[in-house]
């Protein structure tokens, strides 16, 4: 996919365009919340981790599991990543 100067683009399999031109390489503004421990939302409910209330951000991943972060800890991050069952996804604040 190109625009009419010919500057190339991506889209992703999600249908995210992505234009090359405008990435920065090796550029962290914000510190990544990298998540490698999961638990069902639930039983963070019930072990009093989370308490009922909490705002949260949910994401689906295309196998159907579905992720939810808490969304202070967003507001903080803007960034969190992970991979679930070997699919990587990114959740962006």
């Amino acid at each position: 996919m190109s625009d009419k100067e010919g500057h190339e683009f991506f889209v992703t399999k999600s249908g995210v365009v992505i234009d090359p031109g405008r990435m920065e390489f090796n550029v962290t503004i914000f510190k990544p919340f990298e998540v490698t421990a999961y638990q069902p939302l639930q039983k963070a409910f019930s072990d009093g981790k989370v308490k009922e209330g909490t705002d949260v951000l949910g994401i689906a991943l295309p196998s159907g599991r579905m992720i939810t972060l808490i969304k202070k800890q967003m507001a903080y991050h803007h960034v969190a990543q992970g991979e679930l069952d070997n699919e990587p996804w990114m959740l962006s604040f």
